[in-house]
């Protein structure tokens, strides 16, 4: 098997549906490479970049918050928010941004530390992407 079926989706749309030979995944415990014959997986996604790349073409995405789910055919991406990279802007991650900061004031406890890793992540990407 030297290709897998890629689907990025949101609450509003299907962003890409594909046939890739590879995606990286910016996964919550670090990022990963997916391939055909990956053992099945689920994982939470960070703020980053997914990319997919098949024998013709190399695609990228953003994405914030979410979910994937890898099986040795597929891999789907249910995202909070995704755009393709070329067409996001600061602007697009900005409500991101400002409830992840509110989250990380009032949070407490172990929450606080998750909220400000997340803030820390979204700004990151943030500083990534063109104005």
């Amino acid at each position: 098997m030297t290709e897998m079926t890629f689907e990025l989706l949101s609450p509003e749309c299907r962003i890409a549906s594909l046939t890739v030979s590879a995606v990286d995944l910016p996964g919550s415990e670090g990022d990963m490479a997916v391939m055909p014959g990956h053992t099945d997986i689920m994982t939470a996604l960070r703020p980053g970049i997914v990319r997919t790349r098949s024998n013709d073409r190399q695609d990228a995405y953003l994405v914030i918050g979410g979910f994937a789910e890898v099986t040795a055919s597929n891999t789907i991406v249910l995202a909070q928010l995704a755009l393709e990279l070329g067409a996001a802007r600061q602007g697009d991650i900005a409500a991101a941004l400002a409830a992840a900061s509110e989250e990380a004031e009032s949070a407490q406890g172990s929450r606080k530390d998750a909220a400000s890793k997340r803030l820390a992540e979204l700004r990151e990407l943030s500083q990534s992407l063109p104005a």
